[in-house]
């Protein structure tokens, strides 16, 4: 029985010597048997190395005969592997080991077993973090060979009493001690321990005949105390135990200093040695692995300056920086993405040398998961295949999406998002979808319903289970601009649609559902569960899914189908194993299954026989690679930040580390791990033996700008090295930068980012990419992509005019429209084609927007008044009780109508629409002061013209005729008109209703924004209501909404808001400014005084105050001649096929202009620095009244040359 080490350094780390011994030693002794040990995340590669290398040495030895039962006799295996060899006949098989997630159920049925006697954590007993924590403990413990004894033997041997601090420790010490100690007996009557595997292993060596075994163990950094117990078992036993580690020194008489380089494996030496000699078993001097001839010669230097800088034994004289030119570079980036991309490229770069092959080549970095979405995209687009070495989790796999969202649709009553999660799984859905033959057709068209069904219930709300019930009957109505209810025949379709998938889903869920919700157990539960997937078509989705993917040749993505399927199985069986018989508890069994899925990771399939390997910086590599990207080197990552997230504190572990022996251990503490971090340094510098590029980003993706790395930092200072920097290609132009450019999709990429930045600038293309540019040029044939990507640097967003016969098919001829919508198209025509042309709108939501408020109070207040004239009583004399009493019987009515059920939905929109029917009874209130303290009286409320369906009491169509002779019909409503006779006269008042303030200004006029209420004017004088002649006195905007005012005092607030109220509703607009008729119309207005109703003021002897809204007869008359003209050019230019892009410059305030909002800017793509992309600057620059009248003057008489001359 001897004890060999292996010492080995990255550099020295040729095995050769060792090989060639078991290659004598295995042809020697026909009975030997060489176990070659090494951690089971490495085996794979080990064995393929390990085998290759004997191989090779058996053939150049000439060593033929018996060679494949040399072969067969040593075998690479790791820990457990080795256990399941040995003892595959006596191997306990009645019982099964749990997932992680299974231990965690097991820990739950501990916690309620012993929660009477919970102190400390007795808050955390439903918690699934603790219960995860307690899990991670405790495997600790296991693997340490630490028992409840143990603990309770070292916790025995303190004194508790010594503080308060002190104490607390150790009552939580005790707690987690009683835990473990319940856990560990009911571990042992339910399922096979995770550490038996180790403890069946120990006892096997220690009794069966090993003396023809040889055991090596290689590729570890540290033992667990279970992995010691069995390498002391086989140094009783076999003849050699040899042990390679990687150390430049022997630690036999002590372990290492704590800032050793080596001080994990240096630690696991003499752990090892130690255990020799308790035992007197020899230890043979230590054998040294040889040079590595593979590694540059600079590497060698490396490493010998990486291993003394530690020490601060001094450091060798710093070589030329013209070493490492073709060995080492360190890269500065601007990015992640940059980093990645340039790495993407070198890669193509160096492959296409044809010094190296794909699977020369790895990629490491700290965070994998956090890499990978940023380096992948940029390996694909240079086709470069790669191998990612880190599980990926099945969180994100449908059938978890459909779990979790099963759950929550149950818990949270059917809440809208819960349930389109579930129908996107598109795990559940229709038998006749699931049933058709052509799968790619069938799920386009579920696709299509659920997107449509999704419209239905976002357009009117549903969430809740009485929507979701077969007996409630869903409705896609739709409102047209006027508000007006329209029925389509393609809504009608998507309605009848939608209700089918409601109905199927309701009546797949709620039996499901109500089996949760009954007392069965959990067998019973999770039986009829596991039925109800079944004949949901559940599996057979899946299967349809693996088979698809095994038809298109992805067998690792058909495989990722079988292994979710079987962790939510293995999930169902562990659950009944430990809680069968209890009662179901839901929310246990669904947050387990989130956490199982979130930790099942799936089967990592062996890389390809040439792909670039991508893995992490902590993992164990079994050889360095020809050439290494290192990424993401910043102070922040290496070295790493260390937190200790155990329920053993440091504090903890030291107090119980006393207590413990050479066979027992607890895992590494936060301070080991980050003293270790030097020693990843080591490793990673060191993990390329001819290429080592090393690169970080000076800026995070949404966090602060990083640093390098001060291992990374000490390298670059020693070796004399500068930072290339990269950064991305549009920032600056160069006539020379530093670029790694990949294959010709890179290549394209780049140029047209040249070539882009150099016409923006307009400047020439730099001449070193000049060849690039003809080398693309070359490539056009057989890569006609290239020719659309290089047309696309000269297009010039610019639209063109639609043929005037298009225009008319398109928006109907004679053009029926509304004033809003003319008044669209004169922001931006372009605007008016996407919304009334094409008629694109964003899919509606069932959400209190302007629109939906303005009906609400337009509805309200037009049957207010209406009711008021059924019921022939005076506005004016209307009291406070019965305003209120009127409105709140006509609310009640109003929320009747299927338009308004939005108030109805929930708790948030009722206290809404209390709000809107307070701002109402305001409103209403001050309308009707006004109808006492002034002459006009309504006339009319909601008076439509041209709409569909119109009352006998509407009024026809407003027509101009244009001048081909073509008709243009006006349709609208007009909020409310009043009138008022005065000295023969019908004086009419046009008002419309608001929820907003309204900015007056002239050149919003002349450039036709705000044509609607001169407009509505028209078509009062054109239909002539008072019989005896007509007069416009005013068209104003009337404020509906809740106003803000500062109150200083509460004992002023109520006097401040009734002196204030009327003000704030004053209606607001343009007026005839006849001083005669204003004291006729509002004899409460004392001279010196300004209306409270009208925007006017008297100064002394009630001469009218200027005021710019104050218009005289004939300013009227050309106002709106002017309207009319407006109107008719607007609606020629539409009709002419006018779509230009040219929304109006919005220089002094904020215009709404579809296309330049969202969604519809992505469809206009407006772009001011695109030559074909131009604002359209106002005519009219200032308010200017004066200026105004000259310019419409002036526009009405060319206006009327110009039908002379036609006439």
């Amino acid at each position: 029985m001897t004890l060999q080490f292996l010492r080995m350094t990255d550099t020295y780390s040729d095995k050769s010597a060792v090989y060639a011994d078991l290659v004598a030693d295995l042809t020697e002794h026909p009975d030997r048997q060489v176990y070659y040990l090494v951690p089971d995340h490495m085996k794979f590669d080990m064995e393929v190395k390990v085998l290759e290398a004997i191989q090779g040495l058996r053939v150049k030895e000439g060593i033929e005969e018996d060679g494949a039962s040399g072969m067969m006799r040593l075998q690479v295996l790791s820990f457990e592997r080795l256990a399941w060899l040995l003892l595959k006949d006596d191997w306990p098989h009645d019982k099964t080991s749990l997932s992680s997630v299974g231990t965690m159920m097991l820990l739950r049925k501990v916690l309620h077993d012993v929660f009477d006697d919970l102190k400390l954590y007795r808050g955390e007993f439903n918690k699934i973090g603790f219960l995860g924590e307690l899990a991670e403990l405790f495997h600790e413990l296991e693997m340490g060979n630490i028992d409840p004894d143990t603990l309770d033997e070292i916790l025995s041997q303190e004194d508790s009493n010594s503080s308060k601090l002190k104490a607390r420790q150790f009552d939580k010490l005790k707690e987690l001690a009683m835990i473990y100690r319940r856990y560990e007996a009911d571990q042992g009557r339910f399922t096979l321990a995770s550490h038996a595997v180790y403890e069946a292993l120990d006892a096997y060596v220690r009794t069966e005949d090993m003396s023809q075994v040889r055991v090596v163990i290689d590729g570890f950094y540290r033992f667990t105390a279970r992995q010691l117990q069995v390498i002391e078992a086989f140094l009783l036993k076999v003849p050699k135990l040899e042990v390679f580690l990687t150390a430049d020194r022997a630690y036999r008489k002590s372990g290492p200093a704590w800032d050793d380089l080596f001080t994990i494996t240096g630690e696991a030496y003499h752990q090892v040695y130690a255990l020799a000699k308790s035992h007197d078993i020899p230890v043979a001097d230590d054998q040294l692995a040889g040079p590595n001839l593979a590694f540059a010669p600079a590497f060698a230097d490396l490493d010998a300056y990486l291993r003394q800088r530690n020490r601060q034994t001094g450091l060798p004289a710093a070589r030329s920086s013209t070493v490492w030119d073709d060995h080492l570079e360190i890269w500065k980036c601007e990015s992640p993405y940059v980093e990645s991309e340039q790495v993407a490229n070198k890669i193509y770069q160096l492959v296409a040398s044809g010094r190296y092959r794909y699977k020369d080549i790895q990629i490491l970095t700290r965070d994998v998961d956090k890499y990978r979405y940023q380096i992948l995209p940029y390996l694909e687009q240079n086709e470069i295949p790669y191998f990612i070495d880190n599980a990926e989790s099945m969180q994100r796999h449908p059938l978890s999406r459909f779990l979790d969202s099963l759950y929550r649709i149950w818990r949270y009553n059917w809440r809208y998002q819960d349930v389109f999660n579930l129908l996107r799984s598109e795990l559940l859905m229709p038998m006749n979808f699931l049933e058709e033959e052509d799968r790619q057709a069938s799920q386009k068209a579920f696709r299509r319903v659920v997107d449509q069904t999704e419209n239905v219930v976002l357009k009117n709300g549903y969430e809740g289970r009485r929507f979701w019930q077969a007996d409630y009957e869903w409705s896609y109505l739709q409102l047209d601009d006027q508000g007006q209810k329209i029925a389509r025949p393609a809504d009608k379709r998507i309605e009848e649609e939608a209700n089918r998938l409601k109905n199927f889903l309701f009546r797949s869920l709620d039996p499901l559902f109500k089996t949760w919700e009954s007392s069965s157990s959990s067998q019973d539960v999770l039986t009829t569960f596991y039925r109800s997937l079944e004949d949901l078509g559940i599996p057979r989705q899946l299967l349809n899914w693996r088979d698809d993917l095994v038809d298109a040749g992805d067998l690792e993505l058909a495989r990722h189908h079988e292994q979710a399927w079987q962790a939510f199985i293995q999930i169902l069986d562990e659950y009944v194993l430990l809680f069968g018989e209890e009662d179901f508890d839901s929310d246990l069994f669904f947050d387990l299954m989130q956490v199982a899925f979130r930790e099942a990771k799936y089967s990592i399939v062996p890389p390809s026989l040439d792909s670039v390997s991508i893995s992490g910086l902590d993992s164990q590599r079994s050889s360095a690679k020809a050439v290494t990207f290192v990424l993401g080197l910043t102070r922040q990552t290496l070295p790493r930040q260390y937190e200790n997230h155990s329920l053993f504190s440091d504090e903890d572990r030291d107090l119980i580390s006393q207590g413990l022996t050479e066979l027992q251990s607890l895992a590494a503490s936060t301070q080991q791990k980050t003293v270790n971090e030097a020693f990843i340094a080591y490793k990673t510098f060191l993990s390329a033996y001819d290429r080592l590029f090393l690169s970080y980003p000076y800026n995070e993706l949404g966090e602060k700008a990083s640093n390098i790395s001060p291992f990374l930092d000490q390298v670059r200072e020693a070796c004399g090295l500068e930072e290339k920097i990269h950064t991305s290609q549009n920032l600056q132009l160069q006539a020379h930068e530093e670029v790694y450019l990949g294959n010709w999709r890179s290549q394209l990429h780049h140029l047209v980012t040249k070539l882009s930045l150099a016409k923006m600038r307009r400047e020439g293309l730099p001449a070193t990419y000049t060849p690039l540019y003809h080398q693309i040029q070359g490539l056009v044939q057989t890569h006609p992509e290239i020719k659309q990507v290089m047309a696309g640097l000269n297009y010039s967003n610019q639209v063109k005019n639609l043929p005037a016969d298009l225009a008319q098919a398109l928006y109907g001829q004679p053009l029926f429209t509304s004033v809003s919508q003319l008044e669209l198209f004169n922001k931006d025509p372009f605007s008016y084609y996407l919304v009334y042309g094409l008629r694109l709108r964003e899919r509606e939501r069932m959400r209190l927007d302007a629109i939906q408020t303005g009906n609400y109070y337009h509805g309200l207040l037009q049957a207010f008044f209406d009711q008021v004239l059924r019921d022939q009583v005076a506005l004016e004399d209307l009291n406070s009780e019965q305003i209120a009493s009127l409105l709140e019987k006509l609310v009640k009515q109003a929320l009747e109508d299927e338009a308004n059920t939005i108030f109805t939905s929930n708790a948030r929109f009722k206290w809404m629409n209390q709000s809107l029917n307070r701002t109402l009874y305001q409103v209403i209130q001050q309308i009707i002061r006004q109808q006492r303290v002034t002459k006009p009286r309504i006339q009319a409320n909601e008076l439509s013209f041209g709409l569909a369906g119109a009352s006998p009491n509407d009024l026809p169509a407003y027509e101009l005729i244009l001048d081909g002779g073509q008709s243009v019909f006006l349709r609208g409503r007009i909020d409310r008109l009043d009138s008022w006779q005065y000295e023969g006269v019908d004086y009419l008042q046009v008002v419309d209703y608001k929820s907003s303030k309204q900015t007056y200004q002239f050149r919003h006029i002349y450039e036709g924004l705000s044509l609607q209420l001169f407009a509505y004017a028209q078509v009062a004088l054109a239909a002539d209501q008072g019989g005896t002649g007509s007069a416009i006195f005013g068209t104003f905007h009337q404020l509906v909404a809740d106003q803000l005012r500062p109150i200083k005092k509460e004992a002023d607030f109520q006097g401040t808001a009734l002196e204030t109220m009327p003000k704030d509703y004053q209606l607001a607009g343009y007026y005839l400014a006849d001083p005669d008729l204003l004291q006729a119309i509002d004899p409460s207005t004392d001279e010196k005084e300004s209306s409270l109703s009208y925007p006017y003021k008297w100064n002394k002897n009630f001469v009218l105050k200027k005021n710019t809204n104050g218009l005289d007869r004939q300013e009227w008359t050309w106002l709106l001649d002017f309207v009319d003209t407006k109107i008719k050019e607007t609606a020629q230019a539409i009709l002419t096929g006018e779509i230009s892009l040219a929304p109006l410059r919005q220089d002094k305030e904020l215009l709404y202009i579809p296309s330049l909002q969202y969604p519809l800017n992505a469809i206009a793509c407006f772009d001011p620095i695109d030559g074909g992309n131009r604002y359209r600057d106002w005519r009219l620059r200032d308010n200017d009244r004066q200026s105004f009248f000259e310019q419409v003057q002036e526009a009405l008489e060319e206006k009327g040359a110009s039908d002379d001359e036609r006439s």
